[in-house]
């Protein structure tokens, strides 16, 4: 897998996501990616710290939190590794 995906160029070039950014974007030409992290939910853990690590007071659940780097036209180019839901997200 890591020969197929390491072909891919995941920063493209400021003229190719130009080429696929949507018309939305016309006002913001110099985007070349959008930030934001999604917490993804997880089986309750049954070690007490694990459960107090991973908890989402925003979610209510337990949750894995990833910080996401997206272009304009939608190809995902940046995925963090996982944090435990409690992780604030100014970390």
């Amino acid at each position: 897998m890591y020969d197929t995906w390491s072909l891919i160029e995941l920063w493209p070039t400021q003229e190719l996501i130009q080429c696929y950014t949507p018309e939305s974007f016309e006002n913001f030409e110099k985007t070349r990616i959008i930030i934001d992290s999604t917490e993804v939910p997880i089986c309750k853990p049954t070690n007490p710290l694990s459960q107090q690590a991973t908890f989402s007071n925003y979610k209510n659940k337990n949750t894995i939190k990833f910080l996401i780097g997206a272009t304009p036209g939608g190809l995902i180019s940046y995925c963090s590794d996982g944090y435990g839901g409690a992780t604030s997200d100014r970390h």
